[in-house]
């Protein structure tokens, strides 16, 4: 989920002789730890591995724990759908705001992180202008990184919770009651 609960955990790092106790509250993400553990071991990225390298090392938050990445957004990208209801979706973490656009009925939804962590209040609609630059900015890290935008699911209906059918594609619930039902 893109949702707090699937992408805002905490993380943990002990690197003794590198860093010193405490919390920092910037955003990481999973693509960090291999550029911090080359960090950490003194080893320079050949050049070839750097220029495919996507995430930052995190050796400047152990350091100081005020201190902030260089970079402007992290991003997420799920192409898929899920037996458990996820459906394919993008998103961008940009400091306080994060915009979450799904993909299978192209809608979006906007959060302001720093006051609202639970995502409780869609702003979309009433921030316009943030949504338009925040999605115009998830556009180019897809473009740049080609990330696959899947095609749209005709049969897909949201108001329907959905089960993943053997075939791959997603199916509503209440279609499967009725063809367990029929005997199918």
């Amino acid at each position: 989920s893109s949702y707090a609960g699937g992408v805002r955990v905490p993380g943990v790092i002990y690197a003794p002789g590198h860093s010193t106790p405490g919390v920092s509250n910037e955003p990481i993400i999973t693509v960090d730890v291999f550029p911090t553990i080359l960090d950490l071991a003194n080893i320079p990225p050949s050049a070839s591995l750097a220029a495919v390298l996507d995430g930052q090392s995190l050796v400047p938050l152990l350091k100081n724990h005020k201190a902030q990445l260089n970079r402007d957004a992290i991003y997420f990208h799920y192409p898929h759908y899920h037996s458990e209801g996820a459906v394919p979706h993008s998103a961008i973490r940009a400091r306080d705001w994060k915009l979450i656009h799904f993909l299978n009925d192209d809608h979006t939804e906007l959060y302001h992180l720093g006051q609202d962590l639970s995502e409780k209040n869609d702003l979309s609609k009433s921030q316009p202008d943030k949504t338009a630059e925040l999605l115009a900015q998830l556009d180019r890290w897809r473009h740049s990184v080609q990330a696959q935008i899947p095609p749209k699911n005709p049969n897909y209906d949201s108001s329907q919770p959905t089960h993943i059918s053997s075939k791959g594609s997603p199916t509503p619930l209440r279609q499967i009651d009725r063809e367990r039902i029929a005997g199918n």
